[in-house]
């Protein structure tokens, strides 16, 4: 699938609805891009401890989902506890 966008004057571009719903990208997702040999590829943020793309929280360039972080708390808790 082809299709040309315009960007604007701030550099934006327009995903078209049909193509954001082919990819399941929904408003408020994270989508990360990167330029690959002289090209952009745009792919939804993932945890980077898991994979998962729900419940993302941003952290520098990665991001981590609530079940990690939850799992993250809960070990930081045990370790605190055992030392």
């Amino acid at each position: 699938m082809d299709i040309s966008v315009r960007l604007d004057e701030q550099g934006r571009l327009i995903v078209p609805a049909n193509v954001r719903g082919a990819l399941g990208w929904n408003s408020g997702d994270i989508i990360t891009v990167s330029l690959k040999e002289n090209r952009l590829v745009f792919h939804p943020r993932k945890c980077f401890l898991c994979g998962s793309e729900d419940n993302l929280t941003p952290i520098t360039a990665d991001a981590i989902c609530k079940t990690c972080l939850d799992g993250l708390g809960g070990a930081a808790h045990e370790e605190r506890s055992a030392g």
